[in-house]
């Protein structure tokens, strides 16, 4: 989960959208929006958490106290990396894999949302797909998003 502030945590990866809270007193309501259109809300103490599935977009979530704004957290994707983890279904030994299918997704992201997709999928580090860089290890990135996909 990524820390925002000594109240919250926020994690937008394993196909939900997550808020946790942390060190915070007291009772909060959380309202979950996606591109601007509510999703839902819950009602979050310390400890407790709510979620939302993972869908593709920017995300925002607005934390009320006893009616009013008290803080709000802005996920928006332009400009920033995400990280898309492939699964290819119906692989058979001496088949390629769909990896067009996959760069096709990510120049689609790209060109929507104007942000940076990082492709993984097993054995990724040993392929070119630029313009799109593959995980590596030891690459540090802070991703907005962590998609779980899958192809073929």
């Amino acid at each position: 989960m990524k820390r925002i502030t000594d109240q919250w945590w926020i994690n937008f990866n394993g196909g939900s959208a997550t808020v946790c809270g942390k060190e915070i007193d007291g009772t909060y309501t959380v309202k979950w929006f996606l591109n601007d259109e509510f999703r839902g809300q819950y009602d979050l103490g310390p400890g407790r958490w709510g979620a939302y599935p993972l869908e593709l977009g920017n995300w925002r979530m607005e934390f009320w106290k006893d009616g009013s704004l008290s803080s709000e957290y802005d996920n928006n994707l332009s400009g920033e990396n995400i990280l898309i983890i492939a699964e290819f279904n119906n692989l058979q030994p001496g088949k390629n894999l769909p990896i067009g299918e996959l760069i096709n997704r990510a120049k689609n992201i790209k060109e929507q949302w104007g942000c940076e997709p990082i492709l993984y999928f097993k054995g990724s580090e040993r392929y070119n797909l630029s313009p799109f860089k593959t995980l590596k290890m030891n690459d540090e990135y802070d991703f907005k998003i962590i998609l779980e996909e899958n192809y073929g």
